[in-house]
């Protein structure tokens, strides 16, 4: 149930900032994490034939920002991840979720609870070349019913983890 919860939010969201417009070229560069080059790249979703929206593969610049998610969790460390949102992010570790709205406050999270054995495991076990991208965003996980984490473009075309799930 809240993984159906967090997916109809994480849409909701990514809807809203779809209607907000595009981003200006001068905007894009300001909010980018520290450390972290903005990514500019957007996905065309297309409709297919039957009406439905395709779910395009992991572009290079995606599958290069997911395999750094993938590492940060790898190697359990906290700074990296925070280095790879967008905020505000929502976050669930499994006690109701909240909306963290700044680095510090990510900062703050206790990493014995994000980075748990299976938080890890289904993200860094995920087959980057199984990853789609739906309309909502990049979900990182070995399956859906197991811990992930999800990245989406920002307002300014930025692409950032968005949401993270137990």
């Amino acid at each position: 149930m809240k993984k159906i919860n967090f997916t109809i939010i994480l849409t909701l969201i990514t809807l809203t900032l779809a209607a907000c417009g595009s981003p200006s070229p001068s905007s894009s560069s300001e909010a980018a994490p520290t450390g972290t080059p903005p990514v500019q790249e957007q996905i065309a979703v297309s409709p297919s034939p039957d009406g439905e929206f395709s779910n395009p593969s992991l572009t290079d610049s995606q599958r290069e920002f997911c395999e750094k998610i993938i590492a940060a969790a790898k190697s359990k460390d906290l700074q990296a991840l925070s280095d790879l949102c967008n905020y505000p992010l929502y976050v669930d570790l499994g006690d109701g979720g909240q909306v963290i709205e700044t680095k510090e406050a990510f900062l703050a999270l206790d990493p014995e609870k994000l980075f748990t054995d299976a938080m890890v495991t289904s993200v860094t076990e995920c087959d980057l070349d199984a990853v789609t991208v739906p309309r909502a965003g990049i979900t990182l996980c070995t399956d859906y019913d197991q811990p992930s984490i999800t990245s989406s473009y920002n307002e300014n075309g930025e692409l950032g983890i968005s949401g993270i799930n137990f």
